[in-house]
């Protein structure tokens, strides 16, 4: 920053700020971020910085002076704004998770399902890692396994009693 301005410095923060705004509000990844997997989640704020700084070189270079930016800062700016972004995208991912698992909201899901099949049902369930339902309890029709659990989840029912607890229970 060799004698540039402190206003030519502010008009390309703000230039800068509205351009990745609407880069944000205007790309498909707003809206699926939170579903997206750790590789497809770096790809995604790589592909988004990146075009993002490919935007704001035009407009240093071409609208305003080329001294007011090194190509050191430039890349600075670049890897700083891709790991700031991750980690907010993940605090902010996993603050949300956890407050709408714990809401009114989330969907509560009574899995019924027999005992040779249940390991894997569970297993497939927990591994969508979805933000929208949550597993809540377990009904093992072929045996009485009442107090049990799988993986962590409670088994709840059994083949005699599931469409009472379905239809009484709340599963908070």
């Amino acid at each position: 920053f060799y004698n540039v301005k402190y206003s030519e410095i502010t008009e390309v923060a703000l230039v800068a700020l509205c351009v990745y705004t609407l880069i944000s509000v205007f790309s498909s990844y707003a809206y699926k971020w939170i579903n997206m997997s750790l590789k497809e989640e770096l790809y995604k704020i790589f592909e988004k910085n990146f075009f993002f700084c490919c935007l704001l070189l035009i407009y240093i270079f071409v609208i305003r002076d080329i001294k007011l930016c090194s190509n050191f800062h430039f890349v600075m700016f670049f890897i700083i704004n891709f790991v700031l972004t991750f980690i907010i995208h993940n605090t902010v991912k996993q603050i949300l998770v956890k407050s709408y698992r714990k809401s009114d909201y989330c969907e509560r899901v009574f899995l019924i399902t027999d005992s040779s099949g249940a390991n894997d049902a569970v297993r497939q369930l927990i591994q969508i890692k979805n933000w929208y339902f949550k597993l809540a309890g377990i009904a093992i029709i072929d045996k009485d396994m009442k107090g049990e659990q799988i993986n962590g989840i409670d088994i709840i029912s059994d083949g005699t009693d599931y469409i009472h607890t379905v239809l009484i229970n709340s599963f908070d």
